[in-house]
């Protein structure tokens, strides 16, 4: 499966080649209105605030605030079954059928988009993950050398003193006087210079013992904060994420199935029970619920990495500094020695993110697009869309013209949805099955023969101009019977 986001056309074989679309109309994908979304948000805030304190009051882990309920990935927003009141219904999505025994293909979520693997386990160890553990181990790594480094230079700073005293006490042998200037003189030079060096060791001492070391605690203490801070972070848990990728990973083997049985349905004839445009839909919705629970994750990820990367920056200058202090000591070669320590801070961040590229969020373009991440039949002919667009239809019991917003699809279905709730079609018609009734004006009618079960069915509908009425006709033209 191609892992590039600029999606190349696929143009099915059809003689209405010039309607077709990539995916199926972006009204349709919106998941709510922003009302309901702000209000099942509040709801589940305050739900979680009443769980979250009587954990606390158990002495129980809260449960992350962020987090959903099992149930609410198997809403009727993503597995509605809309009932028409004909025979040839809208093809149902069950949740029965989502959560079958098919293992679901394995999601993995990429810069570059979403690839199918094969069959996923989601065991409790791949549930427990933190999306900042990436960081969280680097921390670890940062605080495991904070304690060296200052364990090495507290021994620096002990030799030191140490050193000090040794060439104080040579400093009071060598200046003890004689009556031969000669040795006096020698005595003399050799004070001076135990002195001097009595002197540096402890000048570094000092150095050592007041500025760097509490400095290097400081960076200790931070980065231990640091490592709970983020271990503690609800926000950063991968559960609820992982849930939606499971669900997507099911939607999209129950879509390879619908395609290969609406494919051969098609080619003997009968009539297609599951539409793949309408699973489609469904698998897009799902998915976009999963990027952007992914996106909330890489939202969070960007100032956690502007931290850690300020804190590297502050700590390596720190012990550059300290190093370089240590350095300065008669006898030392630094020349060496210090290009190999500038060369490590100057490329240590660039380094980290070339060998974690996926763990990294891309501080740049940190949100991911759903509609450009590629999944097996994405760009089947059959998940396509022919036509769509508002029409008038006669409705109700005073069979008035009312708006509606209708979608024909490759497998025959006429889909209609109210203009205020794109959530699932309320009505669809089989074509295949009728007959298409064109005036000479604007209005044209669909004609279904009755059977035993059911009685003769006739739909009119009125375009808001005669070019419009001909566009539809003539697409519906080729899925009808005949046009009388």
């Amino acid at each position: 499966m191609s892992q590039k986001e600029n999606i190349t056309t696929v143009r099915p074989r059809s003689r209405f080649i010039e309607h077709f679309d990539i995916i199926p109309p972006a009204e349709l994908l919106d998941t709510m209105d922003d009302q309901e979304e702000e209000k099942k948000g509040e709801e589940e805030e305050e739900r979680q605030r009443v769980y979250l304190s009587a954990d606390e009051k158990l002495g129980k882990k809260p449960t992350p605030l962020y987090g959903l309920s099992t149930s609410r990935l198997a809403d009727n927003h993503l597995f509605y079954s809309p009932t028409p009141s004909t025979t040839h219904s809208t093809p149902s999505l069950s949740a029965s059928k989502v959560s079958n025994k098919r293992k679901p293909i394995n999601v993995i979520t990429t810069s570059s988009g979403t690839s199918t693997t094969g069959p996923i386990k989601f065991d409790k160890k791949l549930r427990s993950l933190n999306k900042a553990d990436v960081i969280i181990k680097r921390y670890e790594s940062w605080y495991k050398f904070i304690i060296l480094f200052i364990s090495w230079l507290s021994e620096i700073e002990r030799l030191c003193s140490q050193s000090k005293r040794t060439y104080q006490l040579l400093s009071d042998t060598s200046s003890k006087s004689s009556s031969n200037k000669s040795v006096n003189d020698i005595q003399a030079t050799l004070y001076s210079f135990t002195t001097d060096l009595a002197l540096q060791e402890q000048k570094l001492a000092q150095v050592i013992q007041n500025e760097h070391l509490p400095s290097l605690e400081q960076f200790r203490k931070q980065c231990n904060y640091s490592i709970k801070s983020l271990k503690n972070q609800f926000g950063l848990g991968l559960e609820e994420f992982l849930k939606r990728a499971e669900v997507t990973a099911s939607f999209m083997t129950q879509l390879a199935q619908v395609c290969k049985d609406a494919r051969g349905t098609i080619e003997n004839g009968a009539q297609v029970t599951n539409d793949p445009w309408l699973v489609n839909l469904y698998l897009l919705r799902q998915l976009k619920r999963e990027v952007d629970e992914e996106n909330r994750l890489r939202e969070l990820m960007v100032p956690i990495q502007k931290t850690i990367l300020n804190f590297e920056n502050q700590l390596l200058e720190s012990v550059q500094n300290a190093i370089k202090a240590c350095f300065n000591k008669p006898g030392v070669s630094t020349e060496q020695s210090i290009k190999i320590l500038n060369h490590s801070v100057e490329n240590n961040w660039d380094t980290f993110v070339s060998l974690n590229q996926k763990d990294i969020v891309d501080e740049a373009n940190p949100l991911k697009q759903y509609l450009n991440i590629n999944y097996p039949y994405k760009n089947d002919p059959l998940v396509m869309t022919i036509h769509k667009g508002q029409l008038e239809r006669k409705i109700g019991v005073l069979n008035k013209y009312s708006r509606r917003f209708f979608v024909l699809t490759q497998s025959g279905f006429l889909y209609q949805f109210k203009l205020n709730d794109k959530m699932a079609p309320e009505y669809s018609i089989y074509l295949p099955k009728c007959n298409l009734l064109q005036s000479k004006d604007t209005w044209f009618e669909i004609q279904r023969s009755g059977s035993v079960l059911q009685r003769d069915k006739s739909y009119v509908f009125r375009a808001s101009s005669s070019e419009e009425m001909a566009t539809w006709c003539k697409l519906l033209s080729g899925y009808t019977l005949r046009t009388p």
